[in-house]
């Protein structure tokens, strides 16, 4: 690149910052914070003996370093923390000294600033509750944008309220503010109050249950009438979300009577259609209404419907690919994109990975491009017999590791990626030692020269304990041949283990790590127990499974060789 060329761009970086992230301050799009503008006059010389209110220069500067630092994560490929995580304290601070208009900013990006999940909680409820409460004069306290975001948060998140607090506020701010924005917001709120905390019917004992209705559900009731009613706003889409968890229960349990119908079904009982097909309309007026999660119940609940193979495909590739297009930045997105079996398993293989390309290049959240990306090396990292997989695998935990290093997924990812490189069948691990029980050093080295079966184990899981006798069996029965057995032991409390392990008569030799994620354990990427490890007579690694039954054909193959 020329050298004027590069003075262009960076000439050019303070009006991308303004255009990338569009609105003012809002690390969300469609967030509204126009008001933030608007206040940044309030800063005035604060009274004596409080701290300094900001001025209208360090508001601005504070604004404008976060949308340039925005603007270059946008240019980056997003990659790295979200710059709201570095931002939010320094926000906090001027919200803290008198600047009230930032408050909206902080809610919008509660969930970017790295807080412990009880201390989000608390936050958000302090912010709601400052935003929803009227001034002395009785002067509205905010604009509609933030009196909106108040309520939603608070329908979003209603386990974080108790009712008979928050109720007033929503009702109050209802009488106060008569925008159709507020009102849909409003009403949104008060249903989910009413859903999590609902009206015992007259005379009830709920015995702190949820009580059953008699009549039409006054939750249902509110959303139902903000998605016909005020369909434009963003309070319909949340309305969705929130009637979609009372579809899902109902037609879960809809789906498990349908199951023992089916069993049943091979003494020549007809099960009938799957609840599926009576539920896909009212989960796609949802997904109408804004709905992501009614799209990626669709995704994956589609199998069910009565379609042939290339209908079933080209159906879900729509779904999914709508689902990409409008819900891409949904911080949800971070729970569903966690593949394991039982994702593939709904949607297919090529399915997923169709999802998991297009997040990666759409979405804005780092941690659903985090999950993204380990859910993509977990599928890669299944078929561990084709070099080809694994070193997909190894290349996607390299780069969530070098893009979101303080992601809590990128810390776990070194011990994967230590059993990729080296802890595969085929290969020799890398010398360890630990101490048995004595106090006498176990070394994998030393066991060269005898087939060895190393065992993941502990008490406390009831496969392990069960399949503990039957590994005693295998060490009785080679008893006489070149075979030995080394336990690796995850129990809390290794004194009363190494007991019970003795009582039962067992000799082999164990490693007492006494937590579940001990220094063996953790470094070898153990998160099964069972997990059996069979090494050869060379050190080298047969097989890794979980099942003994697929180890024990293994284990005589190499007595035999």
């Amino acid at each position: 690149m020329r050298a004027t060329s590069r003075i262009a761009c960076l000439l050019a970086l303070p009006l991308l910052a303004w255009t990338v992230s569009a609105q003012l301050v809002s690390a969300r799009p469609g967030a509204s914070v126009g008001a933030v503008q608007e206040s940044v006059s309030e800063g005035a010389p604060a009274p004596d003996g409080e701290a300094q209110r900001p001025d209208a220069l360090e508001i601005y500067s504070a604004v404008y370093k976060f949308r340039l630092a925005h603007a270059q994560w946008e240019l980056g490929g997003r990659r790295g923390r979200h710059p709201a995580r570095e931002a939010y304290p320094i926000f906090d601070d001027l919200v803290q000294r008198g600047w009230s208009w930032g408050r909206l900013w902080l809610l919008e990006n509660l969930d970017l600033a790295g807080l412990a999940p009880s201390d989000e909680r608390r936050r958000r409820r302090s912010l709601v509750e400052v935003l929803l409460t009227p001034t002395a004069d009785g002067a509205r306290p905010i604009p509609d944008a933030s009196a909106e975001a108040a309520l939603l948060a608070l329908a979003e998140h209603p386990r974080d309220f108790e009712r008979a607090e928050a109720e007033p506020w929503v009702r109050r701010t209802l009488s106060t503010y008569p925008s159709g924005r507020i009102q849909a917001a409003g009403q949104v709120a008060l249903g989910a109050l009413l859903d999590v905390y609902p009206d015992p019917p007259a005379g009830a004992a709920t015995n702190g249950e949820r009580p059953a209705q008699s009549g039409p559900d006054p939750a249902e009731q509110l959303w139902r009438g903000v998605i016909a009613g005020h369909p434009e706003t963003a309070a319909a889409p949340l309305a969705a979300d929130l009637l979609l968890v009372n579809v899902e229960r109902r037609y879960r349990a809809a789906a498990d009577a349908w199951v023992v119908r089916w069993l049943d079904a091979q003494s020549g009982a007809d099960p009938g259609p799957h609840p599926a097909t009576e539920t896909w309309a009212q989960v796609e007026s949802l997904a109408a209404a804004g709905s992501g999660r009614a799209l990626w119940w669709m995704a994956r609940e589609v199998r069910h419907l009565n379609l042939d193979e290339e209908e079933l495909a080209q159906r879900r590739i729509e779904l999914l690919d709508r689902l990409i297009e409008e819900h891409t930045d949904a911080p949800w997105l971070a729970e569903a994109v966690q593949f394991s079996e039982v994702i593939v398993s709904d949607l297919g293989l090529e399915a997923v990975e169709r999802l998991g390309r297009g997040l990666l290049e759409g979405s804005r959240d780092p941690h659903v491009r985090a999950w993204v990306l380990h859910g993509m090396a977990t599928i890669a990292a299944s078929d561990d017999q084709d070099p080809e997989s694994v070193e997909r695998a190894i290349a996607l935990l390299e780069r969530l590791q070098a893009e979101y290093p303080e992601d809590r997924l990128a810390e776990a990812a070194g011990s994967w990626l230590f059993a990729l490189r080296h802890l595969r069948p085929g290969q020799i691990p890398p010398p360890r030692e630990a101490l048995d029980g004595d106090g006498q050093p176990i070394r994998l080295t030393d066991l060269r020269g005898e087939v060895a079966l190393l065992v993941f184990w502990g008490w406390w899981s009831p496969v392990a304990a069960f399949e503990l006798a039957r590994v005693g069996e295998l060490a009785e029965r080679f008893d006489q041949r070149p075979f030995t057995v080394v336990g690796i032991n995850s129990d809390d409390d290794p004194a009363a283990a190494r007991t019970r392990f003795d009582e039962a008569g067992y000799d082999w030799r164990n490693v007492w790590e006494g937590r579940r994620s001990g220094p063996w354990t953790q470094s070898w990427h153990v998160r099964s127990f069972p997990t059996y490890f069979l090494l050869d007579a060379d050190g080298r690694i047969v097989a890794v499974e979980q099942d003994l039954d697929a180890i024990i054909p293994r284990l005589e193959s190499a007595l035999e060789g």
